[in-house]
């Protein structure tokens, strides 16, 4: 099964209690794993006068990718979105 139809009953656009929930996290968890780089920023629709604020559940995908089944970073050199080491 691919990621795509492992995910197919989800939105593609995620505001943030269904992406925490997609991830299995709170949502003050899961915002907090995205100001540390754990998860994806997430993006702004083209609207500049809407608020909202979206993470795509393809790159939710490739984050969650990069754990390893015991919840440790998949190898040593694993890094946040500034290219900073992470510490768990």
């Amino acid at each position: 099964m691919t990621a795509r139809s492992a995910s197919a009953r989800w939105p593609r656009a995620l505001r943030a209690p269904l992406a925490a929930q997609y991830v299995g996290a709170s949502e003050s968890t899961f915002r907090e794993w995205v100001s540390r780089g754990l998860m994806p920023t997430p993006h702004r629709p083209p609207d500049p006068r809407s608020n909202m604020v979206v993470w795509f559940i393809e790159e939710l995908d490739d984050y969650l990718d990069r754990f390893t089944k015991d919840g440790a970073p998949a190898n040593d050199d694993w890094k946040d979105d500034k290219g900073e080491p992470v510490a768990l």
